[in-house]
């Protein structure tokens, strides 16, 4: 008798409860998964730093560059004294010799005129040895700076998959939490009616106890999937990159979102990708660079260090004095250095 009213009850309630799970209760914002993804990907750290390492990777080979290229170096001194100097020399301080008597033959003093003085100094420097070291150091740039990017590339594919599992694991605990508030409501109506026939003394006393089991264990496992359904939006939103109290709720998967996939296609993408795992991407020819290539690099710029450094250094030097007499034009010096 008891399982002939619970199925006429299910029966009954059953068009209600459909309508219930065609229209959600409203609590957060609807997420679909195609924004999941996008967000993950603009705020999550780990693509944030991925990101950064590419820019730092691309100033360092900025800067390398920079290197083949010559210094100039352009100094400009100028100077004057505060004060006079004055040199005084006694009579006969160098000497008396007897063809020109004392040198000396009087007290003189000499003095330095309070005049401005100019110094020029130009340098101008360009490797000539050292550019095969340089070269090998931009080649062993450009490398880290496509093994960032891979970086990043497989940061992002990481993040897209770990969005997608946690995404269908919420859709679902959602759905199985409205499943289980649908049959708490049923059993308490069941309750409620069987609560009327058990007082009637049509419906037994163990068939009410039974009913209220039903209830308990529904609203234990309502609460553990409450519990577990926070757990996942907490470590949904702090992969996102946003405040892990974020409320939401997840879009449930239609029709239209479902990709067909061929599953040949996708087995030979990914041998392809597999056979490619530990190459980078030539930037000129487009093609994949062996993985033994960055060591070859590394080697021959390590062993680099040992040659001999051979610069050409050109040097120009000029002291102009201000004089109302005489100007010095200063000198000129041109030289080759090796360095």
């Amino acid at each position: 008798m008891f399982r002939s009213m619970l199925i006429i009850l299910i029966l009954a309630i059953m068009p209600l409860t459909c309508l219930c799970q065609l229209r959600p209760p409203d609590r957060g914002e609807v997420l679909t998964l195609e924004e999941a993804i996008t967000l993950a990907i603009r705020g999550n750290p780990a693509i944030k730093k991925a990101e950064l390492d590419i820019e730092i990777s691309s100033d360092r080979l900025a800067a390398a560059a920079t290197r083949r290229l010559p210094s100039f170096e352009v100094n400009l001194l100028e100077s004057q004294t505060l004060t006079r100097l004055d040199f005084r020399f006694p009579r006969g301080i160098f000497g008396t010799y007897p063809s020109t008597g004392p040198v000396p033959n009087e007290d003189t003093t000499i003095g330095t005129s309070r005049q401005p003085t100019t110094f020029l100094y130009a340098r101008a420097a360009q490797p000539i040895s050292q550019l095969h070291r340089i070269n090998l150091g931009l080649k062993l740039e450009e490398i880290r700076r496509e093994s960032a990017r891979e970086k990043l590339r497989s940061e992002k594919q990481s993040v897209t998959r770990d969005v997608k599992r946690i995404y269908y694991d919420l859709i679902g605990l959602q759905s199985a939490l409205e499943n289980v508030e649908e049959n708490i409501r049923l059993y308490r109506e069941l309750d409620r009616v069987v609560g009327e026939q058990v007082a009637q003394k049509v419906a037994l006393k163990a068939d009410s106890l039974e009913v209220k089991t039903q209830i308990a264990a529904q609203e234990y496992s309502s609460l553990t999937l409450r519990n577990s359904l926070a757990s996942q939006k907490e470590q949904f939103n702090l992969l996102l990159g946003r405040d892990v109290e974020t409320d939401f709720r997840v879009s449930a998967l239609t029709d239209g979102t479902m990709i067909e996939v061929d599953l040949a296609a996708a087995r030979a993408g990914a041998r392809s990708k597999a056979g490619n795992q530990g190459s980078a991407v030539d930037a000129q020819t487009g093609r994949p660079r062996p993985a033994h290539q960055k060591i070859g690099i590394d080697s021959g710029y390590q062993s680099g260090r040992h040659l001999p450094a051979h610069s050409s250094d050109q040097h120009h030097s000029s002291e102009h004095r201000f004089s109302r007499d005489q100007p010095d034009m200063g000198a000129i010096r041109l030289g080759t250095q090796e360095a």
